[in-house]
């Protein structure tokens, strides 16, 4: 709108820099900080106003990988009990447990 045109103009013509934020359509978003290098021609569309706007970036970007939880591997694995007697054709439970406890990959396959 209107106030978002005034906005952009503002930023541009102080060259104030200021934190901005890319979202992309998979939902990831990036966050970078810079200021308003150049404002292209508004462009009307029905309700709409459009308009090109470059930033010029000032420092490194906060990746959104960055933003990833840190991966915790098995560094161990637990069986409950630790040892039994089985008869023939008989069955018993047995109980495994990956260690540590906050692995992120908790899947176990025998």
């Amino acid at each position: 709108g209107e106030d978002v045109q005034k906005k952009l103009i503002q930023l541009f013509t102080t060259g104030q820099k200021r934190g901005f934020r890319i979202k992309y359509p998979n939902g990831t978003v990036d966050v970078f900080r810079g200021w308003v290098s150049s404002l292209g021609k508004t462009v009307q569309s029905k309700d709409e106003i459009a308009r090109t706007v470059k930033i010029t970036s000032v420092g490194r970007p906060y990746m959104a990988e960055e933003d990833a939880p840190e991966v915790v591997s098995v560094t161990g694995l637990t069986v409950e009990p630790e040892n039994a007697t089985v008869k023939v054709g008989a069955t018993t439970a047995v109980t495994f447990t990956v260690k540590p406890d906050n692995v992120t990959d908790k899947s176990l396959r025998i």
